[in-house]
């Protein structure tokens, strides 16, 4: 190009001789001005490697175009890909935009074009809303793909190309080789939501992760580890029994055990306890959820009504004697010794439980009138004195009672004391005699009564 710009100078065609320091300066200034002639603007081209992601943006597109339209775009996508000026396709795109701002294929060959000089974000900006929007549409699925490898968003390109995996063979090999990082991506995201206490979000990842990598150790693992965050104990143990396919160990054996006595198969559940205290015969810790996971099945065979009744905030003085009926075996077939009836609870649907507590002394009654109250509020108190009654009533007594005297007044101090002396309550500080009396705590008094009776 030099060669041909000096062969046009004019000042060629004159002879060097003794004129030459007459024409010193002219030729100075001819000089100058051929060595400035303007070149023509520099080629960018997309490598053929990247050129793979560049399809026509008529391909795939799920709508008809006008010809003009289908024309103007495949001769400015030509033109792109032969190395021209990718700022003439940007102008093609723009003024298309400009008669219909709604033709998508335009903005992805502005997309290309950006993409051709290597303005990633503005491609994937510009194309990434239309490949979610289209997923057929593989000239948008290719580019906005590879934008975002380029920008290092691995999942988003992963999820891209999974959208046009089965009509691309391209696109099926991207998927896979970034399967592996996107996977380990979408898990660390999850956890890091989890840790933030952001439940939606979490299982946002969590869905889309599933979508795609459901049998993934690591999947099943943030799995169990959103459903336990999130109360979920099923979805917990679903996951529990498949990560244990994959490889099972004590610490994934015990939590399944506590998943299945709260959520699955408690039988299966106290299996796997009683290996475990079978392998482990000093843990106490291990006896003891034991012992109370024999005890929640032995609440899941009770009366729905009764289950009911242990989920409630507030308690009755007639929940009350439901629940000492059917949770203790020495008041369902202990033997009365006389027969009183309160005048109040003829037509309660407890008659029968009422009655039983009521004749067994368990629960006091106004004997003068002859009322029972079935409807008055249970406080802790009353609840705590039915409960030493039933201890009290087995023979032998258990050894916690020392040398009370069964005779002397019940108050509300020695009530307390007892309580904590037999392991009821951790200690007399612990009775809050005057406190409503609920579910919860009934049947956590109840337990450590069991285990009273069960053990002296």
């Amino acid at each position: 190009m030099v060669e041909r710009l000096n062969s046009w100078c004019p000042w060629r065609r004159y002879r060097i001789g003794s004129r030459l320091a007459g024409f010193l300066l002219p030729l100075a200034v001819l000089a100058a001005g051929c060595s400035t002639a303007p070149a023509p603007a520099s080629k960018k081209t997309a490598r053929p490697s990247e050129a793979r992601y560049l399809l026509s943006p008529l391909s795939g597109f799920p709508r008809s175009l006008s010809a003009s339209e289908a024309e103007s775009l495949r001769v400015a996508h030509q033109r792109l890909l032969a190395g021209e000026n990718p700022a003439a396709s940007a102008e093609v795109a723009r003024r298309l935009l400009e008669v219909n701002p709604d033709l998508e294929p335009a903005q992805l060959l502005w997309g290309q074009s950006d993409f051709v000089l290597a303005r990633y974000a503005e491609t994937f900006a510009r194309t990434a809303p239309i490949a979610e929007r289209n997923p057929g549409y593989l000239a948008a699925q290719l580019v906005a793909g590879r934008a975002a490898e380029k920008l290092d968003r691995v999942k988003e390109a992963f999820e891209i190309y999974l959208r046009a995996a089965q009509t691309s063979d391209l696109a099926t090999r991207r998927a896979r080789e970034l399967y592996p990082r996107a996977t380990e991506i979408a898990v660390r995201r999850t956890r890091d939501l989890l840790a933030k206490g952001r439940l939606d979000e979490a299982g946002a990842e969590l869905d889309s992760l599933e979508s795609w990598a459901p049998d993934e150790v690591s999947t099943l693992e943030v799995v169990a580890e959103y459903a336990a965050a999130a109360g979920a104990p099923r979805r917990e143990l679903e996951a529990v029994r498949r990560l244990i396919t994959f490889g099972s160990s004590d610490e994934l054996m015990h939590r399944r055990a506590r998943l299945e006595i709260e959520a699955g198969d408690a039988g299966e559940g106290l299996r796997i306890l009683e290996e475990f205290t079978r392998r482990f015969p000093e843990d106490f810790e291990l006896a003891l959820e034991l012992e109370r996971a024999k005890f929640h099945w032995r609440l899941d065979l009770l009366p729905t009504e009764v289950r009911g009744l242990l989920e409630m905030p507030e308690l009755t003085r007639g929940d009350c004697a439901k629940l000492l009926f059917w949770l203790f075996p020495d008041v369902r077939y202990g033997r009365p010794a006389r027969g009183r009836i309160a005048s109040d609870i003829l037509d309660h649907p407890f008659q029968k439980e009422i009655a039983r507590v009521i004749n067994l002394n368990l629960m006091a009654m106004d004997s003068t009138l002859h009322l029972f109250h079935p409807d008055r509020v249970l406080t802790r108190q009353d609840f705590l004195a039915g409960v030493l009654r039933i201890l009290r009533r087995r023979s032998p007594r258990p050894t916690c009672f020392g040398s009370d005297d069964p005779t002397a007044r019940m108050s509300v101090e020695r009530l307390c004391r007892l309580a904590a002396r037999c392991r009821l309550i951790a200690e007399p500080g612990d009775c809050l005699p005057g406190a409503i009396a609920s579910g919860r705590f009934v049947e956590t008094i109840g337990f450590a009564a069991l285990g009273v009776l069960g053990t002296e």
